[in-house]
């Protein structure tokens, strides 16, 4: 029964550590950009949208409205993406750090 449980807990925690290496590699690929080129897009953004509110709408077509939600749409999604930062923590590593806890209770009790 041990021996199962153990194999188990291998697997499981084998498995995690491939998927957090895998969502590791992602994650420096994005960040290729440097905190620079990053800040200056975000200055680009925040003068795009104080263009348009500064704009008289009431004179637009409405296709040129759309168009102007839709852009405004972009840089929202642009600016969340850019501004995300810290550690995550994926729900792999949660279970195999609980297994982990309970395996070495099982050892020691």
């Amino acid at each position: 029964m041990k021996n199962k449980l153990y194999l188990l807990a291998l697997t499981v925690v084998l498995s995690g550590i491939a998927i957090s290496t895998n969502a590791a590699l992602v994650a420096t690929n994005r960040s290729a950009e440097t905190q620079k080129q990053i800040d200056s897009r975000l200055a680009e953004i925040k003068q795009r949208i104080e263009e348009i509110r500064a704009m008289d709408k009431s004179r637009l077509s409405k296709m040129e409205r759309k168009n102007l939600r839709n852009e405004l749409k972009n840089m929202k999604k642009e600016t969340k993406a850019r501004g995300k930062g810290g550690v995550y923590i994926s729900t792999i590593g949660i279970i195999a750090g609980i297994l982990l806890i309970i395996l070495i209770l099982v050892l020691v009790l």
